[in-house]
């Protein structure tokens, strides 16, 4: 990934730093559930990758206590401020943020007990790398506590994918690193870490066909860089990708809606 699509990344986070608390609960939900898998101790210190508005970030920092330290990294400057907010007005003293690229940023080496990355693992541009350079910041021991998706979560983006490689269009799989526990382990494996136990939760729910119409941009419109390859299509390409990617929603959707699963595979990995 390059350093253009980096910032146009940091963009799209940015504009949506003051909504993604509250987009739904499944953000709060998922950062509440890591940490509470990482079972955090007092006097702990703690660095969070890619740590958006703070919330995997601000429930450690109430973990370890005034004694431990939580540094809260990422790449998007409105996603920062929006962490420090919330943060001062909790009082947390504990609590650091640092606006920097997590597969870049120079740390002490073996500085930390724990390192969190929330959902943004596949967003990196170097995954292996980047799980080697944090295995460097963990102490002997430490801990790693990161998520994945498994290959079935996210059912537009699924099914946007399968329309568009019928164009000839090429866009992210999203859960291809970390679709399948085995497939987790050893992206963990390579890195370094050992005693990799990886467990699973549903975090899924049923989407009404109305939402998911509502929520259809062109691509000319979608902030998200890696939407991007959408541009090549010319406007009757776009039109005939539209209705076909609304014609296979509405063919799996039931009386409930459309099933969004949304298998979220979480490892806790030792140095």
């Amino acid at each position: 990934m390059n350093s253009e699509i980096k910032q146009q990344l940091a963009g799209y986070y940015s504009g949506r730093s003051a909504t993604y608390d509250s987009e739904s609960d499944f953000h709060p939900r998922l950062a509440q559930h890591l940490v509470n898998q990482a079972k955090l101790k007092p006097a702990q210190r703690v660095v969070d990758m890619a740590t958006g508005t703070g919330l995997v970030a601000i429930a450690a920092a109430q973990q370890v206590g005034t004694q431990g330290y939580v540094l809260g990294i990422d790449f998007a400057a409105e996603m920062i401020q929006q962490a420090a907010q919330k943060a001062q007005a909790l009082g947390l003293n504990n609590l650091q943020l640092r606006l920097a690229d997590v597969e870049t940023i120079k740390l002490p080496p073996a500085d930390f007990d724990v390192v969190f990355c929330c959902s943004a693992l596949v967003l990196l541009s170097d995954i292996p790398a980047a799980l080697q350079h944090w295995y460097t910041l963990l102490r002997p021991g430490g801990q790693l506590a990161v998520n994945g998706f498994s290959d079935y979560a996210f059912v537009a983006s699924m099914v946007m994918n399968r329309v568009a490689a019928r164009y000839g269009v090429k866009l992210r799989d999203w859960n291809q690193p970390t679709g399948t526990p085995a497939r987790f382990q050893q992206l963990l494996t390579a890195a370094g870490f050992r005693h990799v136990q990886i467990t699973a939760k549903q975090f899924g729910g049923y989407l009404s066909l109305e939402d998911l119409q509502r929520w259809w941009r062109l691509p000319s419109d979608r902030p998200n860089p890696f939407d991007r390859p959408l541009l090549a299509l010319s406007q009757l390409q776009l039109n005939q990708l539209k209705q076909e990617y609304f014609a296979e929603l509405k063919a799996i959707a039931t009386p409930q809606g459309v099933w969004n699963d949304i298998t979220t595979y979480t490892a806790i990995a030792r140095k």
